[in-house]
């Protein structure tokens, strides 16, 4: 095995974006890999031709589409490259971001070997087969998204214009929020602990003592009468009550209704939840923010939809149940193999080929590829480390990007320094961090 020729392979045909996508790819793995890297294509295809030393061109079925076509020659891999070398496939818009990448290697385990998807297959179902329910449902998510990548670079601007007073308004927060507002507890919380409860009942009455008084000093003038409370309330309590007073004094004055922040000239200086009030106003889309999730005008939720159809569509085209409804499929964008996978890369390449012309499914391979890994008995087979195939998931809710191209994943205690960046959407997006940091990473 340590004497076993190591080869990366890519697969692209069609558009210019793709070949695009290949050549900076391509760049980045020649930076950090010693291997032979091989070029897998049907040049008739191609809007523009590619530029590398070895290439391999096969010609694809006519009737196959660009993407299809892409497909059937990574499936068909087996039958296309030399046997005896171990192969690692990629996907064009999986970027080597770090030295140390040949070391995916070591992590064959025969017969082929796959990492996770950064979602489950009852998350995936929607984007591998049609069912009208969810097509509608994922049409919506689509668009959410696209309208959260919209305010998103407008909220950054904004905040980029507020400038330092970013940092001073969540320090007015965090002083205010400091402090204990002992009228504001629970009871409830409270009522298994006796003297707790005592003390937060007799906390409660004195508040509302406050609040007469006030009332009757300040007469019928609302203004007048809050501020005598907020007097009397920091005399008594040792802390502020009315946020807009307490933060009036550092200069600033909080709009509650418009979630809008100004000073005490009324100059505007930035919007609170800018993002989620602007999706809600340009849709009929609400944001849950007791699930965190966002529903449509029929309180349907389309940031994590699910669906069983993928399970049984593969029940009715190739007679096989996968039995975990909740099983993490594997992503087919970063793949190792040789002459051991011919099995398992067949049967994956005939049932792909099968539904390129069925109407319930769309052209994708990870549904098949799931059929595939379970037909063989695969379903718990060793998988490669997340390093080797992280998908920055422009929209996953679990994902937190800490610069210098680390992350941490919810669940996993780690921090994750990937050696392979798969970037799953905005490859590309020059406003994106992750990809600014992948360019200056590039530049060193």
């Amino acid at each position: 095995m340590n004497n076993q020729q190591k080869i990366f392979v890519f697969v692209v045909c069609g558009e210019k974006k793709h070949t695009q996508a290949l050549h900076f790819s391509l760049a980045r793995l020649k930076k950090y890999s010693g291997c032979e890297i091989l070029i897998v294509t049907d040049s008739s295809r191609n809007e523009e031709p590619i530029q590398h030393e070895h290439i391999i061109n096969i010609s694809t079925p006519e009737q196959l589409d660009h993407h299809q076509a892409s497909i059937w020659l990574k499936t068909s891999l087996h039958r296309i490259l030399p046997q005896g070398p171990l192969y690692c496939y990629l996907d064009t818009d999986v970027v080597a971001v770090r030295p140390g990448v040949d070391r995916i290697f070591d992590q064959f385990v025969p017969p082929i070997t796959f990492c996770t998807d950064h979602c489950r297959l009852k998350a995936f179902s929607p984007t591998a087969v049609h069912d009208e329910r969810f097509d509608e449902l994922l049409q919506k998510q689509t668009h959410q998204s696209d309208l959260y990548y919209r305010f998103k670079i407008e909220d950054e601007a904004q905040l980029k214009d507020a400038g330092a007073h970013i940092a001073h308004i969540d320090d007015i927060k965090s002083t205010y929020h400091s402090r204990n507002l002992f009228h504001t507890q629970s009871l409830s919380g409270l009522f298994k602990k006796p003297k707790k409860f005592a003390l937060a009942l007799l906390q409660k009455l004195i508040f509302q003592l406050l609040r007469l008084i006030s009332q009757i000093i300040g007469g019928l003038k609302k203004q007048e009468s809050g501020i005598i409370l907020e007097k009397l309330h920091r005399y008594v309590f040792r802390a502020p009550l009315d946020f807009n007073l307490f933060a009036a004094e550092y200069g600033y004055r909080f709009d509650e209704l418009q979630s809008k922040w100004y000073d005490l000239s009324g100059q505007f200086i930035f919007e609170e939840n800018y993002i989620i009030r602007h999706i809600e106003a340009a849709s009929s889309y609400c944001w849950d923010a007791a699930n965190k999730i966002w529903r449509d005008e029929n309180g349907e939720n389309i940031s994590q939809i699910e669906s069983d159809k993928l399970h049984q569509r593969i029940l009715e085209k190739f007679g096989l149940q996968i039995t975990e409804p909740d099983w993490r499929h594997w992503n087919g964008g970063v793949f190792l193999f040789d002459a051991q996978s011919n099995d398992f890369m067949e049967q994956w390449h005939q049932w792909t080929s099968a539904i390129f012309s069925d109407p319930a499914w769309k052209t994708r391979d990870q549904g098949t590829l799931a059929a595939t890994a379970w037909h063989f008995g695969l379903q718990n087979h060793p998988t490669l480390p997340i390093e080797y195939n992280f998908i920055a998931d422009y929209y996953h809710p679990d994902m937190a990007y800490l610069g210098n191209l680390q992350f941490r994943l919810k669940g996993i205690d780690k921090i994750i320094q990937p050696l392979f960046l798969h970037v799953y959407h905005h490859f590309g997006d020059e406003q994106w961090s992750v990809w600014k940091d992948v360019i200056n990473e590039m530049k060193n």
